[in-house]
């Protein structure tokens, strides 16, 4: 046995030995249910729902840092579970607590840990409490997916626009070439051509030659 071993079993052997430790364990006994004429039977004397009530006045008698529970109230009656619940509340340490009795742990937990695809979350307040702001969260992923929703359909309507007038503005320049006749020219006038797209429409502006087109209308000033 290791040294942290040893210190750790000396403490609970002080802590059994102490005289209060008797008259604390004889009150949780009673508060689980036990009479006096019980409290000096030999445990296998007891069903084992009466066994697990002994195994939690033992705990509590220790009273660790850290109390683990899991599903405490299975072999409680309402009298043991209603005095259970109200000596945890006044418990000095930590206590970490797996229940399915949910008006048990609304009395109890100030803090919910939930494992959701792999992850730990964190929430503030009894179980009722964890519910409201699941909900929450979950209507706001839900409005947060709903307006990317939205902008990729305006960004998609803003591309299929887009090639719209760029597929007219291409049509009608070639045109425009071939009415001038000067394929040269045309090239050099499309070299100083910069593209603009905005909600009003979209422009075609050579500094130039001022030359302009709304809409996919061309419209040619001296070329």
């Amino acid at each position: 046995m290791g040294a942290a071993e040893y210190l750790e079993a000396q403490a609970k052997h002080d802590a059994l030995n102490d005289p209060q430790a008797e008259a604390k364990a004889k009150k949780i006994l009673k508060g689980f249910g036990f009479s006096p004429e019980q409290f000096d039977r030999r445990a296998k004397e007891f069903s084992g729902g009466w066994v697990m009530r002994a195994h939690l006045t033992r705990l509590l008698v220790i009273e660790p840092d850290l109390l683990l529970l899991d599903e405490p109230t299975n072999h409680l009656d309402l009298m043991s579970l209603l005095w259970f619940r109200g000596y945890l509340k006044n418990y000095p340490g930590a206590i970490l607590l797996i229940s399915h009795d949910r008006d048990f742990m609304d009395e109890i937990i100030e803090t919910v840990y939930e494992i959701d695809q792999s992850k730990l979350n964190l929430y503030r307040g009894n179980y009722t409490d964890y519910e409201k702001q699941k909900e929450e969260k979950w209507e706001h992923l839900t409005a947060a997916y709903r307006n990317q929703q939205k902008e990729i359909e305006q960004i998609q309507a803003f591309i299929d626009r887009f090639r719209v007038v760029q597929s007219v503005a291409g049509a009608e320049s070639g045109e425009a070439a071939r009415q001038d006749g000067t394929t040269g020219k045309a090239a050099a006038v499309a070299k100083g051509v910069s593209f603009q797209f905005t909600p009003a429409g979209a422009w075609w502006s050579a500094p130039d030659r001022s030359q302009r087109c709304a809409s996919g209308l061309w419209r040619s000033q001296g070329v």
